[in-house]
């Protein structure tokens, strides 16, 4: 029984570890997302600084692309929103998973430390 119980754990904790691993990637996708937004809104507020209108076609009249600008912003303004709102669970829930793992890897070294003494007293007898 006490095989089937360390077998259970070992399972959690690689089951922990992997969920760490997806969170860390998704983490670093979210990074690089943001980065890159980043970078297309420096870009914009450069342009606009300069007087230049990046979003303006030939056929399209100002206020077009002014609206179209506005529905842009708007929609990375939401998606920023939607992924700082996912990075911040995540974050919560990598905190979460730690404290487990601190507190499963304590239980499984007193469990083993426990099962090495009723090992050791059943050898000396």
């Amino acid at each position: 029984m006490k095989q089937a119980g360390r077998e259970n754990r070992r399972h959690r904790a690689l089951s922990s570890a992997w969920e760490l691993k997806e969170i860390e990637h998704y983490s670093r996708l979210m990074s690089h997302i943001h980065r890159a937004n980043h970078t297309k809104y420096e870009e914009f507020s450069a342009a606009v600084a300069d007087g230049r209108d990046l979003l303006l076609k030939e056929e399209e009249s100002a206020v077009q692309g002014m609206e179209e600008a506005e529905t842009i912003v708007a929609m990375n303004h939401e998606l920023y929103n939607e992924c700082l709102a996912s990075v911040s669970a995540a974050d919560k829930q990598l905190d979460q998973l730690k404290e487990a793992l601190k507190k499963g890897s304590a239980s499984f070294e007193e469990d083993n430390a426990s099962s090495d003494v009723s090992s050791d007293e059943g050898s000396d007898g």
